[in-house]
């Protein structure tokens, strides 16, 4: 009989394995880890066996943040409030194509909405209002940067490449003369 610390020693996230999980779209629009690919259309998967470490510890961090949640349910997405695009319009209006606005988007990018936005919701509207109003040059660049940027699908938290799990790294940077840049690195 082998002696206790010749036992094979039981996975600690034991406990996870065959269980099923949904995305709560209230709180967040796309989730991936390992072999779960969490999107609106596809909102629950099932938690296998033999992934590493770092896979179960970031299920259980998103469970914890209320990300996703245990179960095979459904979870609607907010109701969608037109203050959160007066909101956007009034960050561009102030600060044109400014290092706030740029982090901003940036950010939007990586949460993937805002309140049920997309990018492509907000840009479009940001647009429409510099258009008819301040029309200034630098900013529509910046907006149609960020149109142009959903069109190509560049680096969307949506995206993920062949390589599983792998989310590209996307800086949106203004140059001096005001004009927009969009990199991509894998």
């Amino acid at each position: 009989m082998p002696k206790k610390s010749q036992t094979k020693k039981q996975n600690p996230y034991s406990h996870l394995f065959g269980k099923k999980i949904s995305l709560n779209l209230k709180r967040e629009s796309f989730f991936f880890c390992g072999d779960i690919h969490l999107s609106p259309e596809r909102w629950w998967a099932t938690i296998s066996p033999g992934w590493p470490d770092e896979y179960y510890q970031m299920i259980l961090r998103a469970i914890s943040d209320g990300h996703i949640v245990y179960g095979k349910e459904r979870i609607e997405p907010v109701d969608r409030d037109d203050e959160v695009l007066d909101n956007w319009w009034n960050l561009v209006r102030i600060n044109g194509a400014s290092d706030i606005v740029v982090a901003a988007l940036k950010k939007l990018v990586k949460e993937g909405s805002d309140k049920g936005y997309s990018l492509e919701e907000i840009a479009t509207h940001c647009l429409a209002q510099e258009n008819t109003s301040l029309n200034r040059p630098e900013v529509k660049k910046l907006l149609e940067s960020a149109l142009t940027y959903v069109d190509r699908r560049l680096g969307s938290i949506s995206e993920v490449t062949e390589e599983e799990g792998k989310n590209p790294r996307i800086d949106i940077l203004t140059t001096p003369d005001g004009s927009v840049i969009v990199r991509r690195e894998e």
